[in-house]
């Protein structure tokens, strides 16, 4: 796996960043084979105190580290090969860029828009429409990154930028999130990682390209994040009131980037070599598909079916992590690394072709998609492009309300003007 980082960095270099969302992927499947390495090698006493497959049957670790490897390569191969052949991307002119953003995002005018957004979630909250309001959520989502973005443009200096975005993620920590957006106070860990991304990517594709986000940089902050994860999990497990040691801080801060996806794959393929239960043969994929043209088909996605069959059908609310290998497991068996790979490599495709969109969105919308990396590692198909088909959804949405916003306004500020003429004609 680490020859295939090697090659993907080499090969992407076209891309003019290093935040490239293959390369993303590759490196979370890489640090995630380190550390069940060194859990079930190190630390399988501690750790396997569950009734987790692999830790049932030693058979199962080097099975699941094996088809995670032939995926990792298999992807590697078709993401560097198109990037070479029909991806290669065309220099940016930062300046021009900056230009068009500021004229066509003012953020006075998105301030306006994010308000409007926020009323509305409230009001179809209050109606019980939960159905729209999870829609509603991702534009509202957007739209305060929108804003974010229009402000970082209008900052001088670096240093003055850190410092806005330092604060800027404390605010949505323990403010934004937790106050205005949720109905409990939670801090939402995941939330603001995203941002924090969004804002590093954005700046780097358009006020520092080249500057801001170097390759040691990069590499630092992917092995610092599943070590901040960590350390949050076993924070928020010492203050709910667990018996937790530094051993289990060690156990979690290894484990950041979830190990548990893989557990995910070792129970399917368990299942279904003990007949527990039958392979799809690519019915999730079609259900995924349908869902984007009819939502309302009662298609269960497999993250939900996997949190029904875990808990026996007492939480089927909720969705657990589940990873696209583990899907394509549940579709073809051990055969489920080619479509698994063929699929993601798609996906991410589509994001990294973002960057050759001469639009002034285009930073926004790859700044948004870029961690779409993280959730092809540990969700489903039927996920991520409902993810994908609600940004596009929020975007249209956005430009229909930014557009009204700044009519009414101009009209608003034009019916004035003509007021005072029209009194100041009178004397």
């Amino acid at each position: 796996m680490a020859t295939c980082v090697v090659i993907l960095y080499k090969n992407t270099k076209p891309i003019n960043t290093v935040l490239d969302p293959g390369l993303i992927l590759v490196i979370v499947l890489l640090i995630t084979a380190g550390a069940t390495q060194i859990i079930f090698n190190v630390f399988f006493d501690e750790f396997c105190v569950n009734v987790w497959v692999l830790c049932s049957d030693p058979y199962y670790v080097p099975r699941i580290m094996s088809m995670n490897v032939m995926y990792s390569a298999i992807f590697t191969f078709i993401y560097v090969m198109t990037c070479r052949n029909f991806l290669k991307s065309t220099p940016i002119d930062s300046n021009t860029l900056v230009r068009e953003y500021k004229l066509a995002y003012n953020p006075f005018f998105w301030l306006l828009v994010v308000i409007l957004v926020r009323v509305v979630d409230k009001l179809f909250g209050a109606l019980g429409m939960k159905y729209i309001e999870v829609y509603w959520g991702n534009i509202a989502d957007l739209s305060y990154l929108v804003l974010y973005s229009a402000l970082l443009l209008h900052i001088k200096g670096v240093r003055n930028t850190i410092v806005v975005v330092v604060l800027f993620s404390l605010f949505s920590m323990f403010i934004y999130y937790p106050i205005i957006v949720s109905d409990v106070y939670e801090v939402n860990k995941g939330g603001v990682i995203k941002d924090l991304v969004f804002c590093l990517v954005f700046l780097s594709l358009v006020k520092y390209p080249g500057k801001l986000i170097t390759p040691f940089r990069f590499f630092l902050g992917i092995v610092f994040l599943p070590i901040f994860l960590g350390a949050a999990n076993f924070a928020e497990a010492l203050l709910g009131g667990f018996p937790v040691t530094l051993l289990d801080l060690a156990i979690y801060v290894i484990q950041g980037y979830e190990i548990q996806m893989l557990e995910n794959q070792a129970y399917i393929l368990n299942g279904i070599e003990n007949g527990e239960f039958g392979m799809l043969n690519g019915a999730s994929y079609l259900d995924a598909l349908i869902d984007i043209f009819y939502p309302s088909s009662g298609a269960v996605p497999p993250s939900e079916w996997y949190a029904d069959v875990v808990t026996f059908g007492t939480d089927v609310e909720s969705g657990f992590g589940f990873s696209f290998l583990a899907e394509g497991i549940l579709n073809f068996g051990g055969w489920g690394v080619f479509p698994t790979a063929i699929f993601s490599a798609a996906i991410l495709l589509m994001i990294r072709s973002i960057l050759n969109w001469k639009i002034s969105l285009m930073p926004v919308l790859y700044s948004y998609f870029v961690t779409l990396s993280y959730y092809v590692y540990r969700s489903d198909m039927m996920y991520v492009l409902k993810k994908i088909e609600f940004t596009f959804m929020s975007i249209i949405v956005l430009l229909v309300l930014y557009t009204v916003v700044k009519y009414v306004v101009y009209g608003v500020v034009r019916g004035a003007s003509n007021d005072i003429d029209f009194v100041g004609s009178n004397h």
